[in-house]
């Protein structure tokens, strides 16, 4: 087969799976599931500015018997959205053609009917799918066309990519690995042509990461070090950004323009541009808990979304096979996870696996397929990793259905509580889930952020 139907089959499988997940679901037929908690406000900005004379109260939420206070933090006794504008900012056109049709359809164009719902979830499957097609121009470059297949398959199908963009298609991540991916392939075609009108993609795409998530700046690294491969090639990389100073400059001012609307934001509401959104919550930079963040039952990642472990692993071949985005993708993980696991809530709230890892996929996908290219050198590597796929692909699609159905519980499982609900499909009984109740750890999310003692003994 052509290399570009093999590795195009991965975006259209993911297309049809997404689409059956939300059919079996009948996600877009609950209001409710959608603008609620985090994802009502990511959300909130376009029904507000579009719908309701830029009613930056969000009472409107209230009004459709919806919580404005899941999402609303005070300052100096102003309310104000605590999630940046990023999101919906992306969504706009998608939330525009909802608005029509709603009307065209007789719904109510309040915002929150299925019009507006079918557009959210088209909006996060038209950028997922584009980064992925990103994803997969680069990786042709360097890798075989089955590495690049099964590559995109792990990522697409096997990790909870796939999850943030049916299930909680409003959360941040699933934009964010899209954001990612447009500044890898920015990284890529400066590193091929060394031409400046590529930093001003970079810029743009910076913009956008700062206005959708900003602990995600940490990805800032990558453009620097991308093609790197030693000291020379970095004396080199700093020249090339001082001969296109201009291009820089001009990168650096698209950037602050793109991230400006959340600055507008701020000052209408409080009176001033910036504003610490956290709050109370913060890092303990000195307790990172690296074991909790991987193996933890609560949230591990390699306990929900075992296949992650083989990108990890991949880790290790890079240099070898993918050397041009070694040093970029080694000290932009080194640092994430350090930085992810001395969050105080370390397991992140609700949430299916480790949440903010979910656009780090974006480049996680390179030292997977440098391990999937290792593999493929000698015959019992190459078998035991197929043969490795089957069990590990049964076991993340139990987690999302089990996860799904609430069998899984968002924030307080434990080992126990696990193995009361493992291997079992949804409905499993009032017996089987009064098991799973008792084993419970329920959290304390107020007092993680005070006490690192507490916090480090937190299974």
């Amino acid at each position: 087969m052509p290399k570009r139907i093999i590795t195009l089959l991965v975006p259209v499988l993911f297309i049809v799976f997404a689409f059956k997940m939300v059919d079996n679901q009948k996600a877009v037929e609950r209001r409710i599931h959608y603008f609620q908690y985090d994802q009502a406000g990511y959300y909130s900005y376009l029904p507000a500015m579009f719908i309701y004379n830029q009613d930056w109260s969000f009472k409107f939420f209230d009004e459709h018997s919806m919580k404005s206070a899941q999402f609303l933090k005070k300052v100096e006794g102003k309310d104000f959205n605590k999630y940046p504008v990023g999101v919906s900012i992306l969504q706009i056109p998608f939330f525009l053609s909802g608005h029509v049709i709603a009307g065209i359809n007789g719904d109510d164009q309040n915002g929150f009917t299925k019009p507006y719902r079918r557009a959210v979830f088209i909006s996060i499957l038209f950028y997922v799918s584009l980064g992925l097609l990103l994803l997969r121009r680069v990786l042709n470059r360097y890798f075989s066309d089955w590495t690049v297949f099964f590559s995109l398959s792990v990522i697409a199908l096997g990790t909870n990519l796939i999850f943030y963009t049916t299930h909680e298609p409003l959360m941040s991540h699933a934009y964010s690995f899209f954001i990612f991916c447009c500044l890898i392939s920015c990284s890529e075609n400066y590193f091929r042509s060394n031409k400046g009108r590529y930093l001003i993609g970079m810029g743009v795409c910076a913009g956008f990461v700062l206005l959708t998530r900003i602990p995600n700046a940490i990805v800032f690294i990558v453009p620097v070090l991308w093609g790197v491969k030693n000291i020379d090639d970095l004396k080199m990389r700093l020249n090339s950004f001082w001969g296109h100073k201009n291009y820089v400059i001009l990168a650096i001012l698209v950037m602050i323009i793109v991230f400006f609307p959340q600055l507008l934001y701020y000052k209408e509401v409080l009176g001033t541009f910036w504003v610490d959104s956290y709050g109370n919550e913060r890092f303990f930079f000195a307790n990172p808990l690296l074991g909790k963040m991987f193996f933890s039952f609560r949230k591990g990642l390699f306990i929900y979304t075992p296949l992650t472990a083989f990108a990890f692993a991949g880790l290790f071949f890079m240099k070898k096979y993918f050397p041009n985005g070694f040093w970029a993708i080694l000290i932009y993980v080194s640092i994430q996870i350090y930085v992810v696991s001395s969050w105080g809530c370390w397991w992140y709230g609700g949430g299916f696996s480790m949440r903010p890892l979910t656009e780090s996929m974006a480049l996680l996908i390179f030292p997977l397929a440098s391990f999937i290219e290792w593999t493929s050198t000698r015959n019992w590597s190459k078998y035991s990793f197929v043969i490795l796929l089957i069990p590990f692909f049964w076991l993340q699609e139990l987690h999302l259905h089990q996860y799904c159905k609430s069998i899984i519980h968002n924030d307080s499982m434990s080992l126990e509580s696990y193995k009361v609900i493992f291997g079992k499909r949804y409905p499993i009984g009032q017996e089987a889930m009064d098991k799973r109740e008792e084993y419970l750890l329920r959290p304390d999310p107020g007092r993680v952020n005070h006490d690192a003692a507490f916090r480090k003994k937190m299974k």
